[in-house]
């Protein structure tokens, strides 16, 4: 997943319950997330420094779709979940 002038790339990510992933989160842009990316319903909050790789595991237990934006922005992403 990658942070990008526009927002997120992509914007949503297909997952079924049960699964667990590991994002590869990365910025390409110093203009946005400066402050970090977060998935509040999982209380997970990471810092992304310009130009690494962040990964971020998530054991995806129930179907649910969770927001992922930037921390004090209005750019987000969604990962869906689907039932199994």
């Amino acid at each position: 997943m990658l942070v990008v002038s526009y927002g997120f790339s992509p914007q949503e990510i297909r997952a079924d319950e049960g699964e667990q992933v590991v994002l590869a989160i990365r910025r390409s842009t110093d203009t946005h997330c400066k402050e970090g990316v977060a998935i509040p319903a999982r209380q997970v909050f990471v810092q992304l420094p310009v130009g690494e790789t962040v990964p971020v595991t998530l054991k995806l237990d129930r179907a649910e779709t969770l927001e992922v934006g930037c921390v004090n922005e209005d750019v987000r992403a969604s990962i869906v979940v689907a039932p199994r």
